[in-house]
């Protein structure tokens, strides 16, 4: 009422100026936000303790021996002690040519060649007979290649589900600490399936960038992983049905070209 007692004659009124109230909560609200450079630096100090548990979880294999089928590939192959110079051989033969007692129609020369390889680095048949058989440095890197899976896993994780940290991190501790993945890092052999699991993975991480870049060169690179997780394991086949299908999931505005371009590529 004040105010249009002392408005003059003839003089529209206008009402005083607000003033501008920053919110009290500003510098709480500013505080709670987490920089992408954050959410980086927090998803890398969790992939190496998540892959740090992997490999502390089963250090204890690193002294034993042969087991299983580890004889037919490795100790008992022909190929597979011949080290460095039947790589090229192992190329062109089935997993277990070489063994005189089993032998099959599989394909699996990459993880094979890492045996030969390995077995000539260790010391060959002197350092096995000196040190009773045991391939300490085999199971090392079966040992450290599950540790690098299990961050991989996350890490991928959280590129394909962005906003889900927790869920990221609850699925790999469970795909970690899971009593059914004791025989894969503790047998020698089954670092195919490891292998195989970490090509398919970065192949899978490849065939997205390329959905959310359109650079064509995250094809070319989704197809070697590919072929890499061919070479370990044949299984690896199913990835064709998997594929479509994750993009599919994946993307919020389905992109049918996209993901025909990649799964044509991938064959």
């Amino acid at each position: 009422m004040a105010n249009y007692k002392n408005n003059k004659p003839g003089k529209k009124y206008s009402p005083p100026l607000k003033k501008h109230i920053q919110p009290a909560n500003k510098s709480s609200t500013q505080s709670m936000q987490i920089k992408p450079a954050q959410n980086r630096r927090l998803d890398w100090i969790t992939a190496i303790f998540i892959a740090l548990c992997g490999i502390i979880l089963y250090v204890n294999t690193s002294g034993h021996s042969f087991v299983l089928d580890d004889f037919s590939v490795i100790a008992e192959n022909k190929m597979t002690v011949g080290g460095i110079d039947s790589v090229g051989a192992i190329f062109k033969k089935g997993y277990r040519a070489g063994n005189y007692t089993t032998e099959d129609n599989l394909y699996r020369p990459l993880t094979k060649a890492m045996f030969a390889v390995e077995y000539d680095l260790s010391g060959g048949e002197e350092y096995f007979k000196q040190n009773d058989g045991q391939p300490t440095m085999m199971h090392w890197i079966n040992i450290l290649l599950y540790g690098f899976l299990c961050g991989f896993i996350f890490l991928s994780l959280r590129k394909f589900f962005p906003g889900h940290y927790y869920l990221a991190l609850i699925t790999t501790l469970l795909f970690a600490f899971h009593p059914l993945h004791t025989e894969v890092v503790a047998n020698i052999k089954s670092r195919d399936e490891i292998l195989n699991l970490l090509f398919l993975i970065a192949s899978l991480r490849s065939a997205w960038s390329y959905f959310q870049t359109n650079k064509f060169s995250f094809v070319i690179g989704a197809a070697l992983f590919y072929m890499l997780a061919l070479l370990t394991k044949e299984s690896a086949i199913t990835y064709m049905a998997l594929l479509p299908v994750s993009l599919y999931f994946f993307s919020k505005q389905t992109n049918w070209q996209k993901i025909g371009i990649v799964t044509l590529c991938m064959r």
